[in-house]
């Protein structure tokens, strides 16, 4: 059998019939050898740049083939004619593609501010149901903070395929445009062969208070990295020391029409997401979330900060105090209220003697670093804090004393209630 198509002539040297009692005539002929047909096409993204996608092609569930990761393109040699099938799948390439700004798409095109059409359309029913809903968002929403992964829980593969598969029912030639649409379901902005990092932050922390009972109130504001950009999805990871806790992240009025913060909590990080269809987007800095954190003591900060702004990734190492300015030693007292301001072991002198009243919450004489001693007088009447504990007498009151173990008060009261 020839390599490939090749005629060759039969020469016919000699023929008998019935033992040559039959007269023959000869005439010389040929034969052709086929090495079959080829079935050849691209296997590409559906973004602007048509990126390669390398998947595995199958013909009639039997022959594999894998596309060139470099050019998508595959090839099927030695092909005969007949009917023909191709399929083809992937399950490798999941990167971090879809994001909270996906859900914004979903959900501005089931309010209508935006329509999905084509492979977007198709990668937005990650229900796999037919029908784009709300609920396709709050599933894209699940993986983007991490709650889920892909493939959705309707989806077989995290990949779709525009065609799901090709049927020839003959082939007389050859094929070069068995081409497949790779769809990433559930980026529907089309961003997966394409992840934008951003070197710095479009997210500032505002620290706005916190209260003598170490609860501390950050507000985040956001501005788009990119000038132009409109901001509809805020994802936003903080990392921070082992003696902060989250509170709660709530929406403040710029942003009260956005979706309920969707909150998760790991080990010294939390994170919060929040999105709103395009026309809710805002396109310069704008206080997005207040955020409400238990502190255990004033030494805490926010260590690293991470997310993204719609598809714009961000990231600051910078550290981020969680403490007042005007609170030296961290002791959640203000330094003008603060009798030791530089030891955060205590904070109140009653009396002015440089001896305070009482060690401060949480700490003891051992975390003092002035060398300070509990005032056993601390309204220095004479009496120790004790004998007014005893006596029922106000020990920051230097008014207010034990007189022969009573209570000056109390024996005022006495006596006016006697007289007649």
């Amino acid at each position: 059998i020839a390599d490939g198509d090749v005629t060759s002539v039969i020469d016919l040297v000699s023929a008998q019939i019935n033992e040559g009692y039959i007269e023959t005539s000869l005439l010389d002929g040929s034969f052709t050898t086929s090495a079959g047909y080829s079935i050849s096409g691209r296997v590409q993204f559906w973004d602007v740049s048509s990126t390669p996608v390398e998947a595995t092609i199958t013909l009639d569930n039997a022959l594999e083939e894998t596309s060139d990761a470099a050019t998508g393109q595959f090839q099927f040699s030695g092909v005969l004619d007949g009917s023909h099938t191709l399929n083809i799948e992937k399950e490798d390439g999941i990167n971090d593609a879809i994001r909270a700004y996906d859900a914004s798409l979903i959900l501005s095109h089931v309010v209508g501010s935006a329509t999905l059409s084509g492979s977007a359309l198709a990668a937005a029913d990650v229900t796999g149901n037919g029908d784009i809903s709300a609920l396709d968002a709050s599933k894209v929403l699940e993986v983007a903070a991490g709650l889920e992964a892909v493939p959705f829980a309707n989806q077989a593969s995290p990949w779709a395929f525009e065609p799901e598969e090709r049927r020839y029912d003959e082939i007389t030639s050859n094929i070069s445009d068995a081409n497949f649409t790779a769809i990433y379901v559930g980026d529907v902005s089309g961003n997966w062969a394409d992840l934008s990092t951003q070197s710095l932050t479009g997210v500032r922390l505002e620290l706005d208070s916190v209260t003598r009972e170490g609860i501390a109130t950050v507000n985040v504001f956001a501005a788009p990295p990119v000038e132009g950009a409109a901001i509809s999805s805020v994802e936003l990871t903080l990392n921070t020391t082992e003696g902060v806790s989250l509170i709660q992240a709530r929406k403040t009025p710029a942003t009260t029409n956005w979706s309920d913060p969707l909150v998760t909590v790991g080990d010294n990080a939390f994170s919060a997401l929040i999105y709103d269809d395009v026309s809710g987007a805002f396109a310069t800095e704008t206080h997005v979330l207040s955020i409400e954190l238990s502190l255990t003591n004033g030494q805490q900060s926010v260590t690293s900060m991470g997310g993204w702004l719609n598809e714009m990734k961000l990231f600051s190492g910078q550290a981020f105090p969680l403490k007042s300015a005007n609170d030296t030693d961290g002791d959640f007292v203000d330094d003008d209220e603060d009798a030791f301001p530089d030891d955060v072991a205590a904070s109140a002198d009653t009396d002015g003697d440089g001896q305070p009243d009482d060690w401060n919450a949480g700490y003891t004489g051992a975390d003092s670093t002035t060398g300070l001693s509990i005032d056993n007088d601390d309204d220095n009447d004479g009496f120790t804090d004790k004998e007014e504990d005893e006596a029922g007498t106000d020990s920051l009151n230097a008014s207010d004393q034990p007189v022969s173990g009573l209570n000056i008060i109390l024996i005022q009261t006495a006596i006016e209630h006697s007289a007649p």
